[in-house]
C-alpha cells in the first residue's frame, strides 16, 4: 500500500495517550526518532529496548524505577509487561512522558504486553519504505560494528564492499512486508500512526514537526538538535559489489 509522504494512517482517534510506543526493526532511524522525541516533547524521557535482555538503556530504567540489573533482567525474561506498568505509574504520578521502543520480533511471545500498547497507549509504527536500504545498513553494522553513531564521535571509515544474494535481499523485503501488514493488522483499532524514515531523515526539525503531528499536540520544533549522526557516507551502488544485478530491488515498497 502506498502512502504519500507526510501522510499516516490514522485508523481511530482517541483521545491523546501520555505515553507511547515506537514499533520499528533495526536500521530504520528508531534512535533518530527517539533522540528527537526527547528533545522536543516537554517533560519526557525516551528509552530504547527495555523488552529484551540485551537492551540498551539500563542505566535509565535503574534511575527511573530503582531496579537493580538483576531484577530487571528477571521481569524482561518473565513479565516484560511489568516494567511498563512501572513505568506509567511513575509516568501517572509524576506527569513525565515515556517512549520506548520495540522491535517486531523481540518479545513477540508475550502477547499480553502487545495487548497493552494496543488498549493503553499511542502506538507509533516507523517504516523504512526501502527496505534495500536497510538491509545494506545492516550488513554494514555487522561488518563494522558499529550500530549508531553519535555527532560526537569519529566518523566510521568506508566498509568493504560485499556481495547480497538476491535470494536473501528477497526474502529480506518478504518479511519487513509481513512484519508491516501484520502491525497493521493488529494495531487497525489502537491510536495508531505511522511515520517513514525516508520523511524524517533530513533534519531534526523535520522529525520534530512530524512528531507534532502525530501527537496532535505542540512540540519544540524550532532548533532542536539530535546527538545522533547518519553513519551512511556511501552509496548502495559503491558498497554493494553484485549491485548491477539487484539493483531492481532497491526502490521503495512502502
Amino acid at each position: 500500500m502506498q502512502i504519500k509522504p507526510f501522510i499516516w494512517r490514522f485508523l481511530r482517534r482517541h483521545a491523546p495517550a501520555k505515553n507511547a510506543i515506537l514499533v520499528s526493526k533495526a536500521r530504520s532511524g528508531t534512535n533518530f526518532f527517539l533522540d528527537v522525541y526527547a528533545n522536543s516533547v516537554p517533560n519526557s524521557t525516551s528509552f530504547r529496548e527495555i523488552f529484551r535482555p540485551t537492551g540498551d538503556s539500563f542505566l535509565s530504567i535503574k534511575r527511573t524505577l530503582g531496579l537493580e540489573q538483576g531484577e530487571y533482567l528477571e521481569l524482561v525474561k518473565d513479565d516484560p509487561l511489568q516494567i511498563w506498568l512501572r513505568l506509567e505509574d511513575v509516568s501517572q504520578r509524576s506527569g513525565q512522558r515515556f517512549i520506548a521502543k520495540i522491535f517486531y520480533d523481540h518479545a513477540a511471545e508475550h502477547q499480553n504486553l502487545w495487548e497493552h500498547f494496543r488498549d493503553r497507549n499511542q502506538v507509533i509504527h516507523l517504516i523504512r519504505r526501502n527496505p534495500f536500504d536497510s538491509f545494506v545498513s545492516l550488513n554494514v553494522a555487522r561488518q563494522t560494528g558499529k550500530w549508531l553513531q553519535e555527532k560526537d564521535t569519529v566518523t566510521p571509515f568506508l566498509p568493504k564492499p560485499f556481495s547480497l544474494p538476491r535470494a536473501k535481499v528477497e526474502a529480506y523485503i518478504s518479511q519487513a512486508e509481513e512484519h508491516i501488514d501484520t502491525t497493521r493488522a493488529f494495531f487497525r483499532d489502537a491510536t495508531y500512526r505511522e511515520v517513514f524514515y525516508e520523511d524524517i531523515s533530513a533534519s531534526a526539525q523535520r522529525c520534530a514537526e512530524t512528531i507534532c503531528d502525530v501527537l496532535q499536540e505542540e512540540v519544540a520544533t524550532e532548533r532542536v538538535k539530535s546527538r545522533m549522526q547518519k553513519q551512511k557516507n556511501y552509496t548502495n551502488q559503491s558498497i554493494v559489489s553484485n549491485y548491477s544485478e539487484i539493483c531492481d530491488l532497491d526502490r521503495h515498497f512502502f
